[in-house]
């Protein structure tokens, strides 16, 4: 199931004043919530944000929010939009670029988990530790061992492999 995100009003504004390393990690984090549907109802409302089932309309997923924003006169902007033009901007690129394997591991650990079925108090208990461990470890606002990536890995029933591939990025 596709999920998608809108800023109401002012947010486009606001994001594209943050610096481009922010506006990066944002689209990042972003993305992994449309991917792995990290809410806990069909809708998620924030001040000036919406987070509903792509395509739904004025339903129980989608309460009106985006309605009352219209009748507001407030500006509708996609994620999907936002993402494209901030990224037209060469530093907020190149600092998206450079989050790509921190988030590629983060997209793993979740992608895992969820395979297995499990929650992050499930790892958690499997691996004798606090859920806040699992989420800050799935936040990538830690730095795991190759020990702690095995475990965590094993608890979900995958194992980990490292693979070295060329690095054909151009040097700065």
């Amino acid at each position: 199931m596709d999920w998608d995100i809108e800023f109401y009003g002012k947010v486009e504004e606001e994001l594209a004043r943050m610096p481009p390393k922010i506006q990066a990690r944002m689209i990042r984090l972003m993305e992994l919530m449309e991917k792995h549907l990290l809410l806990h109802a069909g809708q998620a409302n924030y001040h000036s944000a919406c987070v509903y089932k792509e395509g739904s309309e004025n339903t129980e997923e989608r309460p009106g929010a985006r309605e009352r924003a219209v009748e507001g006169g407030q500006k509708i902007m996609s994620f999907k939009q936002f993402k494209q033009k901030a990224l037209k901007n060469p530093e907020v690129r190149q600092e998206y670029d450079a989050l790509e394997e921190e988030f590629s591991l983060i997209d793993q650990l979740i992608s895992m988990r969820t395979q297995a079925g499990l929650t992050q108090e499930d790892v958690a208990k499997k691996l004798g530790t606090n859920k806040s461990n699992i989420s800050r470890l799935e936040r990538g606002r830690s730095n795991p061992s190759w020990e702690t990536l095995n475990k965590y890995a094993a608890a979900c029933g995958f194992r980990v492999k490292l693979e070295a591939v060329e690095d054909d990025r151009t040097s700065a």
